[in-house]
Protein backbone atom coordinates (compact mmCIF):
# COMPACT_ATOMS: atom_id res chain seq x y z
CA UNK A 1 0.00 0.00 0.00
CA UNK A 2 3.33 2.69 0.40
CA UNK A 3 3.60 3.02 -2.80
CA UNK A 4 -0.19 3.49 -3.81
CA UNK A 5 -1.21 6.16 -0.90
CA UNK A 6 1.07 8.02 0.43
CA UNK A 7 -0.87 8.95 4.29
CA UNK A 8 1.33 11.27 6.09
CA UNK A 9 0.11 12.00 9.24
CA UNK A 10 1.06 15.63 11.33
CA UNK A 11 2.04 16.22 14.92
CA UNK A 12 -1.46 18.36 15.73
CA UNK A 13 -3.21 15.53 13.74
CA UNK A 14 -1.88 12.81 16.12
CA UNK A 15 -2.12 14.34 19.36
CA UNK A 16 -5.78 15.99 18.81
CA UNK A 17 -6.99 12.19 18.39
CA UNK A 18 -4.40 9.89 20.70
CA UNK A 19 -1.06 10.06 22.36
CA UNK A 20 1.28 7.20 20.68
CA UNK A 21 3.37 5.05 23.36
CA UNK A 22 7.37 5.25 22.27
CA UNK A 23 6.71 1.31 20.32
CA UNK A 24 3.53 2.83 18.48
CA UNK A 25 5.94 6.08 16.99
CA UNK A 26 8.72 3.53 15.95
CA UNK A 27 5.53 1.24 13.93
CA UNK A 28 4.51 4.50 12.15
CA UNK A 29 7.79 5.93 11.52
CA UNK A 30 8.63 2.68 10.03
CA UNK A 31 5.52 2.70 7.81
CA UNK A 32 6.36 6.44 6.62
CA UNK A 33 3.28 7.56 8.35
CA UNK A 34 4.96 9.84 10.51
CA UNK A 35 7.74 11.81 8.36
CA UNK A 36 11.09 12.60 10.02
CA UNK A 37 10.22 16.38 11.17
CA UNK A 38 6.84 15.18 12.32
CA UNK A 39 8.53 12.26 14.32
CA UNK A 40 10.50 15.04 16.40
CA UNK A 41 7.46 17.70 16.85
CA UNK A 42 5.21 14.91 18.24
CA UNK A 43 7.82 13.79 20.87
CA UNK A 44 8.56 17.31 21.51
CA UNK A 45 4.89 17.88 22.21
CA UNK A 46 4.84 14.41 24.23
CA UNK A 47 7.42 16.17 26.75
CA UNK A 48 6.25 19.64 26.32
CA UNK A 49 2.90 18.45 27.28
CA UNK A 50 4.10 15.92 30.13
CA UNK A 51 3.54 12.40 28.96
CA UNK A 52 6.34 10.16 30.10
CA UNK A 53 9.07 9.18 27.75
CA UNK A 54 11.57 6.49 27.41
CA UNK A 55 15.09 7.29 27.04
CA UNK A 56 14.83 7.57 23.11
CA UNK A 57 12.01 9.87 23.25
CA UNK A 58 14.06 11.97 25.75
CA UNK A 59 16.86 11.77 22.86
CA UNK A 60 14.98 12.33 20.18
CA UNK A 61 13.01 15.23 21.43
CA UNK A 62 16.30 17.31 21.85
CA UNK A 63 17.30 16.51 18.24
CA UNK A 64 17.03 18.94 15.29
CA UNK A 65 14.89 18.23 12.55
CA UNK A 66 18.40 18.18 9.98
CA UNK A 67 19.75 15.12 12.23
CA UNK A 68 18.52 13.02 9.84
CA UNK A 69 21.17 10.22 10.49
CA UNK A 70 20.54 10.20 14.61
CA UNK A 71 17.38 10.12 14.06
CA UNK A 72 16.64 6.92 12.18
CA UNK A 73 19.02 5.38 14.95
CA UNK A 74 17.11 6.62 17.40
CA UNK A 75 14.04 5.78 15.56
CA UNK A 76 14.73 2.36 15.26
CA UNK A 77 15.48 2.03 18.68
CA UNK A 78 11.50 3.73 19.26
CA UNK A 79 10.58 -0.04 18.01
CA UNK A 80 12.69 -2.07 20.05
CA UNK A 81 9.67 -2.84 22.63
CA UNK A 82 7.85 -5.96 23.78
CA UNK A 83 4.55 -4.78 22.76
CA UNK A 84 3.22 -7.11 19.94
CA UNK A 85 3.34 -5.44 16.69
CA UNK A 86 -0.70 -6.17 16.88
CA UNK A 87 -1.31 -3.75 20.04
CA UNK A 88 1.59 -1.21 18.58
CA UNK A 89 -0.78 -0.95 14.84
CA UNK A 90 -3.92 -0.11 16.85
CA UNK A 91 -3.56 3.58 17.43
CA UNK A 92 -2.34 4.13 13.75
CA UNK A 93 -5.56 2.29 12.18
CA UNK A 94 -7.60 4.15 14.67
CA UNK A 95 -5.64 7.66 13.36
CA UNK A 96 -5.34 6.46 9.69
CA UNK A 97 -9.33 5.80 9.26
CA UNK A 98 -9.30 8.88 10.74
CA UNK A 99 -7.60 11.02 8.45
CA UNK A 100 -9.02 9.35 5.46
CA UNK A 101 -13.02 10.05 7.16
CA UNK A 102 -11.53 13.62 6.94
CA UNK A 103 -9.90 13.38 3.57
CA UNK A 104 -12.13 11.21 2.18
CA UNK A 105 -13.93 13.23 -0.38
CA UNK A 106 -10.49 13.43 -1.95
CA UNK A 107 -10.38 9.84 -2.84
CA UNK A 108 -12.63 8.32 -5.90
CA UNK A 109 -13.20 5.26 -4.08
CA UNK A 110 -12.38 5.63 -0.01
CA UNK A 111 -13.55 1.60 0.43
CA UNK A 112 -10.54 0.51 -1.82
CA UNK A 113 -8.19 2.41 0.31
CA UNK A 114 -9.80 1.06 3.23
CA UNK A 115 -9.34 -2.54 1.28
CA UNK A 116 -5.57 -1.71 0.49
CA UNK A 117 -5.16 -0.66 4.27
CA UNK A 118 -6.68 -3.58 5.74
CA UNK A 119 -4.26 -5.83 3.58
CA UNK A 120 -1.04 -3.40 4.29
CA UNK A 121 -1.67 -4.28 7.87
CA UNK A 122 -2.04 -8.01 7.86
CA UNK A 123 -6.12 -8.04 8.17
CA UNK A 124 -6.95 -6.48 11.77
CA UNK A 125 -9.86 -7.99 13.07
CA UNK A 126 -11.02 -4.60 14.38
CA UNK A 127 -11.37 -3.46 10.07
CA UNK A 128 -13.08 -6.41 8.77
CA UNK A 129 -16.72 -4.33 9.56
CA UNK A 130 -15.62 -1.58 7.03
CA UNK A 131 -14.30 -4.04 3.85
CA UNK A 132 -17.20 -4.40 1.52
CA UNK A 133 -16.21 -8.29 0.54
CA UNK A 134 -16.15 -9.07 4.01
CA UNK A 135 -19.33 -11.10 5.31
CA UNK A 136 -19.40 -9.48 9.27
CA UNK A 137 -22.20 -7.76 8.44
CA UNK A 138 -25.92 -8.20 6.49
CA UNK A 139 -25.63 -5.37 4.75
CA UNK A 140 -22.44 -3.93 3.46
CA UNK A 141 -23.98 -0.73 1.66
CA UNK A 142 -22.39 2.52 1.53
CA UNK A 143 -24.54 4.29 4.16
CA UNK A 144 -24.36 1.21 6.54
CA UNK A 145 -20.33 1.13 5.80
CA UNK A 146 -20.21 4.87 6.39
CA UNK A 147 -22.77 4.23 9.99
CA UNK A 148 -19.61 1.10 10.83
CA UNK A 149 -16.87 3.51 10.10
CA UNK A 150 -18.05 6.62 12.17
CA UNK A 151 -18.99 4.20 14.95
CA UNK A 152 -15.61 2.89 15.00
CA UNK A 153 -13.93 5.81 15.18
CA UNK A 154 -16.29 7.39 18.16
CA UNK A 155 -15.49 4.04 19.82
CA UNK A 156 -11.30 4.51 19.49
CA UNK A 157 -11.38 7.64 19.59
CA UNK A 158 -13.18 7.62 23.39
CA UNK A 159 -10.37 4.70 24.05
CA UNK A 160 -7.61 6.51 23.64
CA UNK A 161 -8.78 9.86 24.93
CA UNK A 162 -9.21 7.63 28.05
CA UNK A 163 -5.67 6.21 27.52
CA UNK A 164 -4.15 9.58 27.55
CA UNK A 165 -5.82 10.93 30.40
CA UNK A 166 -4.46 7.50 32.27
CA UNK A 167 -0.77 8.22 31.08
CA UNK A 168 -1.01 11.40 32.40
CA UNK A 169 -2.27 10.76 35.63
CA UNK A 170 0.05 7.88 36.06
CA UNK A 171 3.18 10.38 35.06
CA UNK A 172 1.56 12.76 38.03
CA UNK A 173 1.72 10.34 40.54
CA UNK A 174 5.17 8.91 39.47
Amino acid sequence: MRELLSIRLTSNFILERAVPTAGEIGFAYERGWLPSAELIRLVTAKRRIGYPMTGTEEKISMLLSDDNEELHELAADLSLTDEPQEVRQQVWTFLVLEWLWVHRGEFRDPYEIIELLYADLDYPDEMAQLVRFMPVAEHNSEVALNQRWRQYLESRAEFFRERGKRMLSTEGSA
